[in-house]
């Protein structure tokens, strides 16, 4: 397991907020973006009539082919913040939960506690 950055839990909680915060921005941005495509891509012609030659030719629209695909890669992104959402709101709670086990024992005091995380926690939490 390779090592990341120590740090307090109250930096921990204050950059997953952050993230969390991000994600909720980004979020409706994306949603929006998928449904202006969508509306888009009923609008437009499968085929386009274009003259060559003085004969009419038929060929595909290259936005009927180009436009799904980029509702895939959207929707991709979409799914990947409501996954990034729960997982950091999963951490928050863990966060919260610790505290709250701790009072009257060993009270943990999240200015002072430090954690380190692996990289793949870093990559996962969205911390540099």
């Amino acid at each position: 397991m390779l090592i990341g950055p120590s740090i307090t839990l109250a930096e921990l909680e204050e950059k997953l907020k952050d993230r969390l915060y991000e994600i909720k921005m980004d979020l409706p941005k994306a949603q929006k973006e998928f449904a202006r495509l969508r509306e888009e891509f009923k609008r437009i012609p499968r085929i386009i009539v274009a003259d060559k030659d003085g004969e009419e030719v038929e060929t595909i629209n290259p936005d009927f082919i180009k436009i799904p695909d980029q509702l895939k890669e959207i929707e991709e992104k979409i799914k990947g913040y409501q996954e990034q959402q729960e997982f950091l709101e999963e951490k928050l709670e863990e966060l919260e939960t610790i505290e709250e086990r701790s009072k009257g024992r060993g009270n943990i005091n999240k200015e002072k506690e430090k954690i380190t995380l692996s990289l793949n926690d870093c990559l996962k939490l969205g911390i540099e």
